[in-house]
């Protein structure tokens, strides 16, 4: 699962949560696992109301539907958050891991911030550094 565009705007987390819900939703129906879809119907039925789904919510239902699903959350250019937003989704998604074994957190942010994802992950984090490469850039350039 990928939440584009994370942190871009105001009340974004939530936002952009509530897509994971409804993607993970579609994917579990789309394989007929069958199992238990709480969470997924937790988050329609408060999609539909005027409120919205709260971040303290929509950790609770991702808890439930990760809990028994092998997944993948990847975030990109976390570096590009409000700092009170990125500390919100890195707690968000350390009460995730917590709960979810079977959940694996992909985080591309510039260097900047590799602290505070280690800080608000321990134990959960192996970093592996990137360097652009000349002949990438020229290549994708001349595309």
């Amino acid at each position: 699962m990928l939440l584009p565009r994370l942190c871009s705007e105001k009340g974004a987390v939530c936002g952009q949560y509530s897509g994971l819900l409804a993607e993970t939703g579609r994917r579990r129906n789309g394989k007929g696992s069958g199992g238990n879809n709480t969470g997924f119907r937790r988050a329609k039925k408060l999609a539909n109301t005027r409120r919205g789904p709260q971040l303290p919510d929509i950790v609770k239902m991702l808890q439930t539907i990760t809990s028994s699903l092998r997944t993948f959350i990847c975030i990109d250019a976390s570096d590009k958050c409000a700092v009170a937003n990125r500390i919100k989704l890195l707690n968000s998604l350390q009460q995730i891991l917590e709960s979810s074994p079977h959940t694996g957190i992909f985080i591309i942010a510039r260097p900047h911030v590799r602290p505070e994802i280690e800080r608000r992950l321990p134990g959960r984090v192996i970093i592996v550094p990137v360097e652009p490469n000349k002949n990438d850039i020229t290549g994708y350039l001349r595309l």
